[in-house]
């Protein structure tokens, strides 16, 4: 999504549209003399996710190969987030009245590639799969029972609470969000978190929680979003360039000092 309005009311919209999915790339044209106020509303904005940025219009010559990167980046969370849907309607569907079954689905937890959380409506851990300690850097001794938040950083604990609040049966939607954690000799981790309501044979509602290491995938956005800034600081200092060199108010000798001055700017 392009957007080419006011600051304040191209925020209202990307917000409205990420209040639907987090994952629509959303890019509001500014002019150069505005980008860094935009900038600073994005950065307190609520309710944003890291797909809204704000694009100059004097980078409007690389702004399609930037939109075709976005789609396809968009089109490859949204099959993953198929493909985890797929496996919770998958895991629900089996009959785990059969003792055979409930075997069955053990073993395939214990193999999953993906950490996987049972919790009580209350947010204590039920059940986990070894991936999951494995994600949490903790055993199934220490954590079952306590509540899950107790293993995130406490910076984190007030967006998990409100994640699972946001699940709930009646709409039976799935949450999810990115969440920061630090654990053994890795500064940071980040760890994608997926809810969806659940219902035990008892009656009783609780969440299951898919977890997955997405470290290598923002990180690799982040690098992404570096270079974004460094290619359109490179575009703008050789369209510098050419006006200098075009100019033809300046003299040869202007043009030579502009020209290092503009050089020595683009090295830094």
């Amino acid at each position: 999504v392009v957007l080419g309005l006011t600051a304040e009311e191209a925020v209202r919209v990307a917000q409205r549209i990420h209040s639907h999915d987090k994952l629509i790339p959303v890019m509001i044209l500014t002019r150069p003399s505005a980008s860094e106020d935009l900038n600073r509303i994005l950065m307190f904005s609520p309710f944003l996710g890291n797909e809204v940025t704000a694009w100059s219009t004097d980078d409007l010559d690389i702004l399609p190969a930037t939109l075709r990167e976005a789609v396809n980046r968009h089109r490859q969370r949204v099959k993953h987030r198929d493909t985890l849907a797929n496996a919770q309607i998958m895991l629900e569907k089996l009959p785990l009245q059969q003792a055979e079954a409930t075997h069955y689905l053990d073993r395939l937890l214990d193999r999953a590639p993906v950490g996987i959380i049972t919790a009580d409506a209350s947010g204590r851990v039920v059940t986990l799969n070894p991936a999951a300690q494995l994600i949490l850097s903790t055993s199934e001794r220490r954590i079952l029972g306590q509540p899950l938040t107790e293993f995130f950083p406490e910076r984190e604990r007030n967006r998990l609470v409100a994640l699972q609040r946001s699940c709930s049966e009646e709409d039976s939607e799935k949450t999810s969000d990115i969440f920061e954690l630090h654990t053994g000799a890795q500064a940071i981790r980040y760890v994608e978190v997926t809810l969806a309501p659940l219902a035990y044979r008892t009656g009783q509602r609780g969440f299951m929680l898919i977890l997955q290491d997405a470290t290598s995938r923002i990180e690799a956005e982040m690098e992404r979003q570096r270079a974004e800034a460094d290619l359109r600081h490179h575009a703008n200092q050789l369209r510098r360039f050419h006006e200098i060199t075009s100019s033809e108010s300046l003299s040869l000798v202007e043009k030579l000092d502009d020209d290092v001055e503009a050089l020595v700017r683009m090295m830094d």
